[in-house]
C-alpha cells in the first residue's frame, strides 16, 4: 500500500530535550517525517540522533527566520535581527516591513534573507549524507511570505531543492468549533496561507520541485487532536483522492522553560513548556490514532 499520509513533527534539533521527545514519538508512535532546525547549538545532537534512528523516516530542513540567532553574522543580516542578535520579526511584521520599505531597502532585505537561507541549507547539507534530497519547510511557514518564497526558489539551481512544504489546508468542521475559543488567529492564517499556496506553489512545481497536495496543522496548530485529524482527513476525502498529505504535530517540549538556551522570547518559552506538547505526543502514540491513519490510507489508496 502506497504511503500517502505523513505524520510530521517539527522542531527536531532545536533543543536536546525536544529532540528526545520527538524520538520517543518516532519509536512508539506514528511519526514518519521530521523537520530539523540548524541554527541552534543543539543541531549536532539532532543530526547524531537522526542517524541513529533504526527505521527510515523523511527528513526536512526547517528553515528558521523567526527564533533564536541566525547562522550568518549579525552584520550580514542586520536588518532582520535585534540588538541581541536574535531574529526580530514575526510572519506578518516581516512581510509588512518589506512592503513598506523603499526599493533599495527591499533589495537589501531580500539579499539578507537569501544569504541566511543559503547558509542554513549549506550547514544542513554539510551535516547529512550528500545523497539526501533537500526537502524544505519553515518555522511558522515563513517560506510562504512572497519575497522569501522568491528567494528560496532563487536557490533551487544551486541546491537542487527536491521538495517544499505546501500549507494548503481545507476547512474542516471540528476546526471551526475551536475558533470562537482560542484559534481565531489560526483561522485568519489558514485563509492567508491558502491564498499564498494557490498563488505561489505552482511556481515551485514549474521548476520540478515536489510538494504535498494537502496539509493539516494550521487551524489547530499547537493543539492537534484525534478529532482534528479525523475531521480534516474526512474533508479531504470528500474533495478528492490525494497523492500526499502532511499532518503536522509539535510533540517536542520541555519540562522546564529555564532549560531553553536558544531564545529568550517569552512566547516561545511558553510554547515549548506548554502541556499541549505532551498532549500532542500522547495523540500520536495512541493506538486509536494509528488505526485512524491506517483507515484513511486504505481509503485514499482505493
Amino acid at each position: 500500500m502506497k504511503k500517502i499520509i505523513n505524520i510530521h513533527a517539527d522542531d527536531f534539533g532545536i533543543g536536546n530535550e525536544i529532540t528526545d521527545n520527538i524520538l520517543d514519538c518516532i519509536n512508539s508512535g506514528s511519526v514518519n517525517s521530521i523537520s530539523i532546525v540548524c541554527n541552534t547549538n543543539n543541531f549536532k545532537y539532532g543530526i547524531e540522533k537522526y542517524t541513529s534512528i533504526p527505521k527510515k523516516i523523511r527528513l526536512c530542513l526547517h528553515l528558521n527566520l523567526v527564533e533564536g540567532k541566525p547562522i550568518s553574522s549579525k552584520e550580514e543580516v542586520n536588518l532582520i535581527v535585534d540588538k541581541s542578535g536574535e531574529f526580530k520579526y514575526s510572519f506578518l511584521s516581516l512581510w509588512l516591513f518589506y512592503i513598506l520599505a523603499s526599493k533599495a531597502k527591499k533589495r537589501k532585505i531580500s539579499e539578507q534573507i537569501k544569504t541566511e537561507i543559503d547558509n542554513q541549507i549549506d550547514k544542513y547539507k554539510n551535516a547529512i549524507n550528500s545523497n539526501t534530497p533537500i526537502l524544505i519547510d519553515s518555522h511558522m511557514h515563513f517560506h510562504m511570505i512572497p519575497f522569501i518564497f522568491k528567494s528560496l526558489l532563487g536557490l533551487h539551481e544551486k541546491h537542487k531543492i527536491d521538495f517544499i512544504r505546501n500549507p494548503l489546508e481545507l476547512k474542516y468542521f471540528y476546526g471551526f468549533t475551536k475558533i470562537k475559543n482560542y484559534l481565531a488567529l489560526n483561522f485568519i492564517k489558514n485563509i492567508l496561507l491558502n491564498h499564498l499556496s494557490k498563488k505561489y506553489i505552482r511556481r515551485a512545481k514549474e521548476l520540478g520541485i515536489k510538494t504535498n497536495d494537502f496539509f493539516v496543522g494550521v487551524l489547530s496548530t499547537g493543539r492537534m487532536s484525534y478529532k482534528d485529524v479525523d475531521s480534516a482527513l474526512s474533508s479531504i476525502q470528500r474533495k478528492q483522492k490525494p497523492k500526499s498529505i502532511d499532518i503536522l504535530f509539535h510533540p517536542g517540549g520541555v519540562k522546564n522553560k529555564e532549560s531553553i538556551d536558544w531564545t529568550k522570547k517569552n512566547a516561545f518559552l511558553q510554547y515549548y513548556s506548554s502541556i499541549e506538547r505532551k498532549n500532542e505526543s500522547q495523540v500520536i502514540k495512541d493506538d486509536n490514532f494509528k488505526s485512524l491513519i491506517q483507515k484513511y490510507e486504505v481509503i485514499f489508496n482505493n
